[in-house]
């Protein structure tokens, strides 16, 4: 589209003379006032610079680095929703009644969802996944603000529960978790921080930090308490006993005390009495005597050592942390059995405990988690019509009995400790 200027040829001929000359010094003027700007400005970048720059030669070529343009990942503000229906029967809108309440589309949660997609296929995302199943990488810390839901679970303010999640911690703030991400939450991989990793989940707006995992690599992982000591090289011989049989699932070496070398502390155990739970160490406080010495299957493992294939633990899961105190292996070790797996004791390697021969009793705390985690145990491990007669004699029979010896010699805070322990091992609701 063209304009045509309103003037004729024969009114002021000079008049586009002086326009293109006007043009001319107009544009002259501008270069000229760029170079003196941009002459006064190096002027000043040198004035200013602390560090002395040396002059190069003019042939000197220097490469222009160029910074990668970084797209930015879409939100779901980007996203664009529109009805385009063929058909206008039998269709509902954005929000409408549902019985006795009122539903609605989610149409942001989709906007959400198609932009997680979209940014999924961009190249150079680097993605990772929340992994705690069962718990296999340790129950995650009690966040700032927790609350129990119908189960009495521990969950964060926003319902996600505690068990089989990882700790999600606030930039910053890495004593205290603020929530809690579940198994199996996809997420973007952002960098990391130390010892963290720092994530954006993609069902969050928000970036947080999560540890870092320290995976052991190893076929075989040994279990040593910390005040353990051991004398000779071992492990070879837990390895060799594991590897003479696929369905070998975990082994414990000889027990001894640090301060009796000559005295015994485990040599296995016995299997546990179906319904009053008594069992026994093999050797328990006796002598080392060539009967010790012979490897055999053991009821269960020992806690203060032990060594398990990698491959029994990712199938059966960690120990559980239900019982705080006492039987935790006693479980680990029912459940390898329940999972078609042999344990072993092995004397031909030796590990010597620090723990005391008579070890500390009579104490509240210890009564009170002792007598729950019998309940608990046998709650988890026993079936049918013998967890029913195991739980009544356990706390009708077998936990008045030793609450009223302590009160007849004047103990009531371990009869209390006792009925109290019993009472919540038969109420807890997580097992």
């Amino acid at each position: 589209m063209f304009v045509e200027s309103g003037i004729h040829e024969d009114s002021e001929p000079d008049y586009e003379l002086k326009f293109i000359f006007m043009k001319r010094f107009f544009l002259f003027a501008a270069v000229a006032a760029y170079m003196v700007l941009a002459g006064c400005n190096g002027r000043q970048d040198h004035a200013s610079s602390p560090v002395a720059r040396v002059s190069e030669p003019a042939d000197t070529v220097v490469p222009v680095v160029e910074t990668p343009f970084r797209e930015k990942l879409l939100t779901a503000a980007d996203i664009t929703l529109t009805k385009d229906l063929l058909y206008d029967t039998y269709t509902l809108e954005d929000t409408y009644p549902y019985k006795d309440t009122v539903r609605s589309f989610k149409w942001d949660v989709i906007r959400n969802c198609l932009a997680y997609i979209e940014n999924m296929q961009r190249d150079g995302v680097k993605w990772a996944v929340l992994q705690n199943y069962k718990n296999l990488n340790r129950e995650a810390p009690l966040v700032r603000k927790f609350v129990r839901n119908a189960y009495r679970r521990v969950a964060d303010t926003l319902g996600v529960e505690r068990y089989q999640s990882v700790p999600l911690y606030l930039p910053g703030d890495t004593l205290v978790p603020e929530r809690y991400g579940r198994d199996g939450t996809l997420a973007y991989l952002l960098g990391t921080e130390g010892g963290f990793d720092r994530i954006l989940p993609i069902t969050l707006e928000d970036e947080w930090l999560v540890p870092r995992l320290k995976v052991a690599q190893g076929e075989y992982l040994f279990f040593l308490n910390n005040d353990t000591l051991i004398q000779k090289p071992m492990l070879e011989a837990l390895v060799r006993r594991l590897e003479t049989d696929k369905m070998n699932g975990g082994v414990s070496p000889m027990l001894k005390y640090s301060y009796a070398p000559d005295t015994l502390q485990y040599a296995g155990f016995t299997p546990f009495s179906p319904i009053t739970l008594r069992n026994a160490s093999i050797g328990f406080n006796e002598k080392d005597q060539p009967q010790y010495r012979m490897a055999r299957e053991t009821a269960s493992l020992h806690g203060a050592a032990m060594m398990v294939p990698r491959h029994v633990l990712q199938q059966i899961g960690p120990m559980t942390e239900v019982y705080f105190l006492f039987y935790e292996e006693f479980d680990w070790s029912a459940r390898m059995h329940r999972a078609g797996y042999k344990l072993w004791y092995e004397p031909a390697a030796v590990v010597y405990h620090k723990e005391s021969m008579t070890a500390r009793k009579g104490t509240p705390l210890r009564e009170f988690y002792l007598s729950r985690a019998r309940i608990l145990y046998a709650r988890r491990n026993i079936s049918g019509g013998k967890k029913i007669l195991s739980c009544l004699y356990l706390s009708l029979i077998a936990a008045p009995k030793k609450a009223v010896m302590y009160l007849l010699h004047g103990k009531c805070r371990l009869t209390i400790s006792v009925l109290h322990g019993t009472l919540q091992g038969l109420i807890t609701s997580k097992l």
